[in-house]
């Protein structure tokens, strides 16, 4: 091989390393801008996640109960955003006296708006439950008659509420209950005691004799 073949030759082979380095950049810059794709999408995803956290944590748990099926109707809104976890379905009517707000027993359906709910056929979360959640029993959720559960509701709580477990109730004096503390056809709890009259009593920790879950705690004032 004459020089001008030796040249020829080293020639091509610096070119062929270039084209090689030239390829091997192409391929990193490549790699890098998949790399660059990854984390952008990765970060739109984390901040979608911490939008969706704030809301929740800002929003709490809340659903929606309407008086006919396929939420139509009347309406009635909970939420626990002020710690109370247990709602009365005529809350709003015996407070605030709004003659459309009285949902004893007229709940037709119910929005869960991503949450786990109870309904209790007895006021101040007590009696037989129907425990509904996302992605079970739709057809419940848009008519409760699918579950037979239409027009029983009487109260309701969200899945994180724990009722109390004790069998020991005190009288609205203090007083212990000789039998059961339940509302025997009235709109309030109540007991018998032990000399033979009778007394409202709290079906709970944290409850009014309503039902209703107290603002603050429990104290005697007065005569009750």
């Amino acid at each position: 091989m004459d020089i001008m073949d030796q040249k020829i030759t080293a020639s091509t082979n610096r070119m062929e390393q270039m084209e090689s380095k030239i390829t091997a950049i192409t391929a990193s810059t490549n790699r890098m801008e998949q790399m660059e794709s990854i984390h952008t999408a990765l970060s739109v995803e984390l901040k979608d996640l911490n939008s969706r956290l704030i809301k929740n944590s800002r929003d709490f748990e809340k659903a929606e109960l309407y008086e006919d099926e396929n939420f139509y109707g009347k309406v009635f809104r909970i939420d626990n955003k002020n710690g109370a976890n247990c709602f009365n379905a005529d809350y709003e009517f015996r407070i605030y006296r709004y003659g459309y707000s009285n949902f004893i027993n007229t709940i037709s359906s119910i929005k869960l708006n991503g949450n786990c709910v109870r309904l209790y056929n007895r006021r101040g979360c007590t009696g037989n439950t129907l425990e509904l959640s996302p992605g079970s029993r739709e057809d419940c959720q848009k008519n409760l008659d699918n579950c037979n559960w239409n027009d029983i509701t009487a109260s309701v709580s969200f899945c994180s509420y724990l009722p109390s477990s004790g069998t020991s109730w005190k009288a609205s004096r203090g007083g212990a209950c000789k039998d059961e503390c339940l509302t025997r056809g009235k709109d309030y709890f109540w007991c018998h005691l032990n000399e033979g009259s009778w007394d409202y009593c709290s079906p709970g920790y944290g409850q009014d004799y309503r039902g209703d879950v107290c603002d603050e705690e429990c104290a005697f004032n007065g005569t009750s």
